[in-house]
């Protein structure tokens, strides 16, 4: 699972990033947001994308809440990325 992470800036936890996952033909994306989706819920800050039985995510897009953009290219599937906006 893709977890975001700023610099050390106030939003060390980037809410509001958009991530954007291509594999093959498919898109898919998620903001992430602080807590759960439920009354009382909450939920780490982690933006997960099921693959399926796809071997490797071909991109990786992100936009971050400042407006800067990231992109990682051909990550394995089934393990968790951290990515970290460079100042």
């Amino acid at each position: 699972r893709p977890q975001l992470r700023q610099d050390t800036t106030a939003d060390s936890f980037a809410m509001e990033a958009r991530s954007l996952v291509e594999v093959g033909e498919k898109r898919m994306e998620r903001t992430l947001t602080a807590g759960g989706t439920g009354y009382g819920s909450g939920a780490p800050p982690e933006a997960h994308f099921g693959l399926g039985t796809d071997g490797q995510v071909d991109r990786i897009t992100v936009a971050w809440p400042d407006g800067r953009v990231s992109v990682v290219e051909e990550q394995p599937a089934r393990h968790t990325l951290t990515l970290t906006r460079q100042p």
